[in-house]
């Protein structure tokens, strides 16, 4: 199944504009400066074999020398079980 059009939407309004997200994150994560630069990475760029999941978006914080957090983004419209499972493959790739 392909994803919708509110889905790819709402990746690239994160994509394009993060200082939307990084207030609300300073706000659970005390320690993350929401001034930093953000950079986006392909998760799966660094894993040698191909991964069958790819996570919607993944936002490091920092610089490219020295990130200080990752975060992980996954758009759901709906409740997905089987999301859980995917999880640690996404961290893994990271």
């Amino acid at each position: 199944m392909s994803p919708s059009l509110l889905h790819e939407v709402l990746i690239e309004l994160l994509r394009q504009v993060p200082e939307h997200l990084t207030p609300a994150l300073a706000r659970v994560l005390p320690d993350l400066d929401p001034g930093q630069p953000v950079t986006f990475v392909d998760p799966a760029a660094s894993v040698p074999v191909v991964m069958d999941r790819r996570a919607d978006l993944v936002m490091v914080f920092g610089t490219t020398e020295q990130p200080q957090r990752a975060l992980i983004v996954e758009i759901q419209l709906g409740r997905d079980d089987a999301k859980r499972y995917s999880w640690p493959q996404y961290v893994v790739a990271l």
